[in-house]
């Protein structure tokens, strides 16, 4: 594997953990920043698949995120930067509705029923473009 797509891989793996678990300062600059994410849903454990293509400049992924929920809710609520999440269901095949909150740069997970407190399996696919700035997955030359 080149030096170039292991910077990429990196770069990728950097984002997915900071979408899923970032909590925002107020210092933050960025257009949805001080947003903090729902505290009912913990991640614990992240498996990440990252397929990019630099040649198109975009890539594609996959992730099983095990969450501890901490109190009975239907949503789910993750950073989502320049991403688009094709798909997202439970690890019992319970299919999310995927709804995106542009301005505070998050996507929420809803489902047709509640997550009963306790351990669960999210499983995400996604994709995005890898961008030529310092945002959410990018390239250096």
């Amino acid at each position: 594997m080149s030096s170039h797509a292991k910077l990429v891989l990196f770069a990728l793996f950097a984002l997915l953990l900071a979408a899923c678990n970032r909590q925002a300062s107020p210092a933050d600059q960025l257009p949805g920043a001080g947003v903090r994410l729902p505290p009912e849903v913990a991640p614990e454990r992240y498996d990440i698949t990252v397929t990019p293509d630099a040649q198109a400049g975009t890539f594609r992924g996959s992730v099983r995120i095990a969450v501890d929920v901490k109190g009975e809710t239907r949503r789910v609520i993750l950073n989502a930067l320049e991403l688009q999440i094709d798909r997202a269901v439970l690890s019992d095949g319970t299919a999310a509705k995927v709804t995106y909150d542009q301005k505070a740069q998050t996507a929420q997970l809803a489902f047709p029923r509640a997550l009963k407190e306790g351990k669960h399996v999210l499983l995400i696919d996604y994709r995005g473009k890898i961008n030529a700035f310092s945002a959410g997955l990018f390239s250096l030359d």
